[in-house]
């Protein structure tokens, strides 16, 4: 009997965990936490179209220093948190209109930067050349949600929900880098001029607001909307009653 317990318990504790969300048109507070639950599995299909997000690399000419970036990969577009839901359904409307907050708290980069300078002392060309990993942590990822759904009651008491408009916003902020070198002598440093962590963490500053952050935004603020045009309204049609 204890045996034949335990693949018993684990059925039953994966039939509560996969329980539908309660969507009662009728119950505020119960339609609120079905829609967050909805918004938030949504995750995988985001993860899916856009995270990792690979960037393109880019080199940089400055005086006699080249730097190259590559492997540029933002994660956690995916990994969002919805803050806080409101919906409103006017008594007697046919508009479901949901606002939230998103967060995303595992928003990070990493970068491959490589350094190199030539210098000539005393009639001889010397070349130097370094390399680092770059990990970037992005503060304050905030963003929005608006969305409109259409609902529709048909004769046979289903529920049909359609989004009208979906708008999702994102605002990054600034970054904090890290910057890990390994087998770097002090040699090069001085041939390069500056130590290559500075060049490296001004290199990934820069890049992040000439480009990277506004395509992080951009991608992230596609992959959601995306996903709620595709999945929601069909995933609500399935699960709202009255």
């Amino acid at each position: 009997m204890l045996r034949s317990a335990g693949p018993v318990l684990l059925l039953l504790l994966a039939v509560t965990a996969a329980q539908s969300p309660n969507c009662d048109i009728g119950q505020p507070e119960a339609l609120s936490d079905c829609v967050k639950q909805l918004l938030e599995g949504l995750r995988n299909d985001v993860h899916q179209s856009s995270d990792p997000l690979r960037l393109p690399g880019s080199t940089k000419q400055d005086g006699r220093v080249t730097t190259t970036v590559s492997d540029i990969l933002i994660h956690g577009l995916s990994a969002y948190n919805i803050d806080h839901l409101n919906v409103a359904f006017p008594e007697g409307g046919t508009r479901l209109n949901v606002q939230a907050t998103i967060s995303w708290p595992r928003l990070r980069g990493n970068v491959h930067a490589r350094a190199k300078a030539e210098r000539r002392i005393w009639r001889k060309k010397l070349r130097a050349s370094a390399s680092a990993d770059v990990e970037v942590r992005v503060s304050h990822p905030v963003g929005s949600l608006d969305v409109v759904l259409e609902i529709n009651v048909h004769p046979n008491g289903t529920i049909a929900a359609r989004p009208l408009n979906t708008a999702v916003s994102v605002t990054l902020g600034d970054i904090d880098v890290d910057v890990h070198i390994g087998g770097l002598g002090g040699i090069v440093n001085r041939l390069i001029g500056d130590p290559v962590s500075k060049i490296a963490t001004a290199v990934a500053e820069h890049n992040w607001k000439r480009s990277w952050r506004a395509k992080a935004e951009r991608k992230a603020k596609e992959a959601l909307e995306k996903a709620i045009v595709e999945k929601l309204g069909v995933q609500l049609s399935e699960l709202l009653h009255v």
